[in-house]
């Protein structure tokens, strides 16, 4: 079985980034890579986030976010 290793290089991730703000404009791929990059977050964590989750529409701020692979917070 193979591993995936997250891309740390900066000028790669930039190149990433640059790909759906320029090359192939996707606001949705887009945020959700931002969402990935500086939250540390899972895709799978990222695809089951629903607006509920994330912001309380009550008091105008959003949430933490709990990671369930390693049970830890994230704000």
């Amino acid at each position: 079985m193979s591993t995936t290793e997250p891309i740390r290089n900066k000028t790669d991730l930039q190149k990433f980034m640059d790909y759906y703000s320029a090359i192939q404009p996707n606001p949705r791929n887009q945020a959700l890579i931002l969402l990935g990059l500086y939250t540390a977050l899972r895709i799978g964590d990222i695809l089951q986030l629903k607006w509920r989750m994330v912001y309380d529409f009550n008091k105008h701020h959003f949430l933490t976010i709990f990671m369930s692979m390693n049970k830890k917070h994230r704000s």
